[in-house]
């Protein structure tokens, strides 16, 4: 019974965050972008506050994703590889189909960003190669690899200390 719950619960959480995105985007698009904004500082105001919000929305799509996981007894992490593929393949789709504008900032940095920051690593990856730094790409992906790992590691070791 509990396992029935937490499926639909999730499903209703991924609907949600849905619906949620679709509704923003169609806001954005008729309220924000119609703006003449004058000043720097109404941009920045603005673009915060876009990326917060698309920030809470990736959130609440990943938190959807892990209650799913955790109802179908699939492994965390096989729900975080498959987010991280999602967010990647998202991050590269929004970045190569549209031009700088605050609704790609709130899609890449908010709800990409929101739902996993892996998105982000691997688009810079994938940057760093389009542009033929192969030496810093290479660098730049075995050194977070290797630091978020080992940070990761000594995360669990810090907290079984306070235990």
């Amino acid at each position: 019974n509990e396992e029935f719950f937490l499926i639909h619960y999730s499903f209703f959480i991924i609907h949600c965050s849905l619906f949620i995105i679709h509704f923003s985007l169609f806001i954005v698009h008729y309220s924000l972008f119609s703006l003449t904004l004058q000043q720097s500082n109404e941009f920045m105001i603005r673009n915060i506050l876009l990326v917060g919000f698309g920030g809470g929305l990736g959130a609440m799509l990943r938190y959807g994703i892990t209650l799913f996981c955790t109802a179908t007894h699939v492994s965390p992490t096989l729900g975080t590889l498959v987010t991280n593929i999602v967010g990647s393949l998202c991050m590269g789709i929004l970045v190569s189909c549209f031009g700088q504008s605050p609704l790609l900032l709130m899609a890449t940095v908010g709800v990409c960003g929101g739902f996993t920051t892996f998105s982000t690593f691997s688009i810079q990856s994938v940057n760093l190669l389009q542009e033929g730094n192969y030496g810093m790409a290479a660098l730049y992906m075995l050194g977070s690899m290797i630091l978020c790992v080992g940070f990761a590691a000594l995360g669990c070791f810090i907290g079984k200390c306070w235990n």
